[in-house]
């Protein structure tokens, strides 16, 4: 698993990301590329973007119905292009 944090998309162009993906693809070993802690739409759509195979959507500082909402909504247009996501719920209570 190639985890990358949102924060590190700020610094690097999608050509670098989609440069591993491809290096990825094309390697005898199985990888992931993955989404660590996207925290909000905008950044999980880029990494789809950029070909990365799983996203964690991370809305545990939202209010919990918000975060319910925003992993609702990651989750419906993930699965339609076969990428995987995981959701961050936070504490509850």
């Amino acid at each position: 698993i190639i985890a990358v944090h949102p924060t590190e998309l700020d610094f690097t162009k999608d050509e670098f990301f989609q440069y591993a993906v491809s290096r990825a693809k094309n390697s005898s070993v199985p990888f992931v590329i993955h989404m660590d802690h996207g925290d909000n739409l905008a950044s999980i759509m880029r990494a789809v973007h950029c070909g990365f195979s799983s996203v964690m959507i991370d809305g545990s500082l939202l209010p919990f119905e918000e975060n319910i909402a925003v992993t609702k909504e990651v989750v419906e247009v993930c699965h339609k292009i076969g990428v995987s996501v995981e959701g961050e719920l936070g504490t509850i209570g």
